[in-house]
């Protein structure tokens, strides 16, 4: 990568000379640009607000060159265009700039050069401000151009570059207070060249808008002390082939913001010592081009490197990033020796007391060549990863005497690649550590936190988990001591973990078992030395499948044999227990049936003592049974398998079949009151649309609360038998649905109905009877799917509802109102034929039976007649009290396939309930009528909203 050098030196510029008379009159008529001032040596300059002030204030000068001294004090102003601090390189002494005081103000229209030919210094004091095009400090080879910014509000802005040892020698200080800003920013720009900036002291500051480049083609240092902050977007350390670059960021508070990338050893070499203090960028790379050293070191308590996107060290180049004694780098990701003539190595050292510590997502080597070193840092992890140490061989990772500290924060990793040395390892942090590799480390191993997984080989290092850690794997791990409260599981699942050496338990460990229910194998310690018990307690963990009674499992066997006992064994089965046995070299595990808990010891509601029991009949062999019998010891979720199993719905739909049976026998009265508000006379053809909603609460049964809907159409036609009586047919169609959310199921039933009605009126007395005949084609979906088990489940079934209904009314005018009381009643059966699913185990299948249910009904409706914009109306009301008896409760009969028949129920019809009707009817004409209408139906445990339209013509 390259960057454009700075402004290269000027080829020539206006020399002194002197011009008078009528021709000094003309030439400055011509082109007043053409003014020049020049500050000779020895000479100064004051423009203040006092009387000490040589020039006008303010002062415009046009050229300026300065080889005495300029001083700009209070309030003062200069303007001038290109200037030259140090343009004589016959002065003995440096050529001296002060811009300090309130308001002191120096505008710049072109560039600055401070120490062009001779020697030069500025300096820009509190209040002081000095603005130019560009800025170049240190011109020329041999000359020293030195700039110090200090102060508060002291500034030095540049609308352009700015380079410090652009040819020559250049020192610039940013102090306390102070602020200087360009667009790209150069220290040593080219060949022999060599520039220093410090910015150092509260609030000063270096503000780069573009990039900063720091030892372009010469040797350039930039030093960021305490309190000091620069900022820019990309950064280039050592930049050229010829370039060398130093950064050093030492001090509280000291911070080096990169909006881009940081780029250490670009073409030439470079190096960032970061002591104390934070440095941030967007991706980092060190030794980018072939030829090119990068360094970069990280060290002391409060220094930080963060990096958003990855640290690249060795690209093409040499990169070495070392992190120690409590520095702290933090990236997504680094990536050692990038292509196949990059080299890069990363360190981590420190002690207890102060580690050096690597955040990261991962860490890989490409194609070049690439080494890590732990000698007492830390690498953290910051996200899972399986390979988190990859493209490593034997040998490029060492672990030296300080240790290596793997912290997994949280996260699961996993090393592959063989790690090797004299030290050892500490895990720390929850979540898993997975090691894969032939590891030949030397020193011990030890667990703080999380779990241990070992795949690989682990033999020559001693091992010991303490407290709340655990240790697992299907690999072989040297001589281990298990602490208080730690946990042993061998395998990935079912596995066998060599311990090479002696395994020691303490007594409050615990060694967790799993086997395989067809009893072809189980989880294995095998141990080439002797195992001490010491106590420890064993569980068996779940594991799903058909359990076969009395199988004996070998969990644990010593070459060296057995020192002590387990402490006991415990499942976390409900339904299954476990026991030890020993001999000389091996533990031995059983697994049973537990003959003292029954499915039912576990099961609350009736539904689910039903289901429990039945299931319990199943036996061994069936998907049902072994699924209930490997769930583990939760009561919350042993009931809800119950609950899913019970399937309700079957009977929670006939319920709200049955409770939808009053649309038929409602339209059919409320034809017959409208035929008989006048003397019958001639046929009328009606049509009546319905919809209604709803909700059950949960049943005390076990039944859960269902959401139920409807709606249809009616028609029909009746006409009078004589000056009492009418007669009239109705048919229609409509639909039914169900949701029980709590049970993952829901249904619906298509339903096809006929009817007959009749009714006769002598004077105040009216008396309505009918019969109805509906037919239901129903729909079942649910889903059974508790711990490991998961089926989905469709049903279908056939139904038939038959029902006669009578009413008696008795009509009460008066001025205002029609008053009529009334009683109804109804007799209703709904039959099913049966119905089986399809989908699994859980598939059920019933008979079919029937439910009769009787409504009786008692209230009273109002009337009154309105005109509405001169089209007569009549507005109509009822309040009522339906009380219901026989078969309330909705009760299906099931059974699995062979297993024994059980009995649920589901959400029971209200038996008492109020009922609620408002509506409105329109005379359209002398023969037609339309009519709307809302009905309700209010119970203590249920709720429906229905709303109605009807029409009808007479003939």
């Amino acid at each position: 990568m390259t960057m454009q050098q700075a402004g290269a030196p000027r080829a020539s510029r206006v020399k002194r000379f002197i011009v008078t008379g009528p021709a000094l009159v003309a030439l400055m008529a011509a082109d007043q640009a053409l003014a020049q001032t020049f500050i000779d040596a020895g000479d100064q300059e004051i423009i203040d607000n006092t009387a000490q002030s040589t020039q006008p204030n303010p002062w415009d000068t046009g050229f300026l060159q300065v080889d005495g001294t300029l001083t700009i004090g209070e309030t003062g102003a200069v303007t001038s265009s290109i200037t030259y601090v140090g343009g004589d390189p016959a002065a003995a002494n440096p050529a001296v700039v002060s811009v300090a005081g309130t308001g002191a103000q120096w505008t710049l229209t072109d560039g600055l050069f401070v120490g062009d030919i001779n020697d030069g210094d500025m300096t820009v004091g509190a209040g002081g401000t000095v603005t130019s095009s560009y800025g170049i400090v240190g011109s020329s080879d041999g000359v020293l151009g030195t700039v110090e910014v200090a102060g508060q509000n002291a500034l030095w802005e540049n609308t352009g570059t700015l380079s410090i040892g652009n040819y020559g020698q250049a020192e610039m200080t940013v102090g306390a207070g102070g602020t200087v800003t360009n667009t790209v920013g150069y220290i040593g720009s080219f060949a022999g060249s060599n520039g220093v900036v410090t910015v150092s002291g509260d609030q000063a500051r270096w503000d780069n808008s573009a990039d900063l480049v720091v030892g372009s083609s010469g040797t350039g240092t930039l030093n960021i002390g305490a309190g000091g902050t620069v900022t820019n977007l990309n950064t280039f350390v050592g930049s050229f082939a010829d370039g060398d670059g130093t950064v050093v960021v030492d001090g509280d508070g000291a911070g080096w913001q990169n909006s881009g990338a940081l780029i250490v050893g670009a073409e030439g070499s470079g190096a960032v010592d970061i002591n104390n203090g934070t440095v941030s960028s967007e991706s980092g790379t060190l030794g980018n081009a072939v030829g090119a050293d990068g360094r970069v070191r990280v060290a002391g308590d409060t220094a930080r490197w963060t990096s958003a996107l990855a640290i690249q060290v060795g690209y093409q180049g040499s990169g070495d990033l070392v992190i120690e004694d409590g520095g702290r780098a933090a990236t997504g990701a680094v990536i050692v020796g990038a292509t196949a003539s990059g080299s890069g190595t990363l360190t981590l050292g420190g002690t207890a007391a102060a580690r050096g510590i690597l955040e990261t997502g991962f860490v890989q080597k490409q194609d070049g060549a690439g080494s890590v070193t732990l000698d007492g840092g830390m690498l953290r992890a910051t996200a899972d990863e399986q390979d988190f140490l990859s493209g490593f061989s034997a040998g490029d990772v060492n672990i030296e005497a300080g240790g290596a500290w793997v912290d997994n924060n949280g996260h699961d990793i996993g090393i592959q690649t063989d790690l090797q040395g004299a030290g050892g390892l500490t895990k720390l942090g929850a979540g898993t550590l997975v090691l894969s590799g032939s590891n030949t480390y030397q020193g011990a191993t030890e667990v703080e936190a999380g779990s241990l997984i070992v795949n690989g080989d682990l033999a020559p290092s001693t091992l010991t988990i303490h407290g709340g850690a655990g240790l697992g794997g299907n690999g072989t791990v040297g001589t281990t001591s298990l602490g208080a409260g730690s946990t042993l599981a061998p395998g990935n699942s079912i596995g066998t973990l060599t311990v090479d050496g002696d395994l020691t338990f303490d007594g409050d460990t615990t060694y967790q078992v799993e086997v395989a229910p067809d009893g072809s194998d189980s989880d294995l310690v095998q141990v080439t030395g002797q195992a001490r018990l010491n106590g420890a307690d064993v569980a068996h963990i779940g594991n799903s499948g058909d359990y076969r009674p009395a199988t004996v499992y070998t969990i644990l066997s010593a070459d060296g044999g057995l020192d002590g006992t387990f402490g006991g064994v415990s499942s976390d089965y409900a339904f299954l227990v476990a026991d030890l046995f020993y001999d000389a070299n091996n533990v031995y595990l059983q697994l049973a049936r537990d003959g003292y808990a029954s499915f039912t010891d576990r099961a609350v509601t009736d539904n689910q003592i039903a289901v429990a029991g039945s299931a319990d009949t199943l036996g061994p062999g069936n998907d049902i049974y072994s699924a209930l019998l490997t769930l583990p010891d939760d009561n919350a979720l042993i009931r809800g398998a119950f609950d899913q199993l019970a399937g309700e719905i079957h009977a929670s739909l006939r319920s709200a079949l049955i409770e939808d049976s009053r649309f038929v026998r409602d339209t059919a009265g409320e034809r017959l009151r409208a035929a008989f508000r006048a003397r019958p006379a001639g046929t009328v053809v009606w049509s009546r649309a319905y919809g209604n909603w709803g909700d059950s609460d949960r049943d005390g049964g076990g039944a859960a609360s269902m959401d139920h809907s409807s709606g249809g159409l009616l028609i029909g036609a009746d006409a009078p038998l004589n000056d009492t009586w009418r007669l009239g047919l109705l048919a229609g169609a409509g639909r039914t649905s169900v949701d029980i959310d709590d049970r993952d199921a829901s249904g619906s039933s298509d339903d096809y109905h006929l009817g007959l009605y009749s009714g006769g009126r002598w004077e105040a007395l009216r008396l309505t009877a009918g019969l109805g005949y509906s037919w239901h084609d129903i729909e079942t979906d649910r889903r059974v799917a508790f711990h490991d088990f998961d089926e989905s489940l469709r049903g279908d079934n056939r139904a038939d509802t038959l029902q006669i209904f009578g009413e008696a009314g008795y009509r009460l005018d008066t001025d205002a109102l029609a008053l009529e009381p009334f009683v109804g009643l109804a007799q209703v059966r709904l039959s099913s034929d049966g119905s089986d699913e399809d989908g699994g185990a859980a598939a059920l299948r019933d008979d079919g039976d029937s439910t009769d249910t009787t409504f009786s009904t008692l209230g009273l409706r109002a009337a009154s007649g309105l005109g509405l914009a001169g089209v007569p109306a009549r507005l109509h009301g009822t309040l009522g009290w339906r009380h219901a008896f026989g078969d309330t409760d909705s009760e299906v009969t099931q059974t699995f396939a062979g297993g024994q028949a059980f009995t649920v129920s589901g959400v029971p019809i209200a038996e008492d309930a109020a009922i609620v009707e408002a509506g409105l009817d329109l005379s359209l004409s002398e023969r037609a009528t339309l009519g709307v209408s809302y009905g309700g139906q209010l119970a203590a445990d249920r709720r429906d909203h229905g709303l109605g339209a009807r029409f009808e013509m007479q003939f």
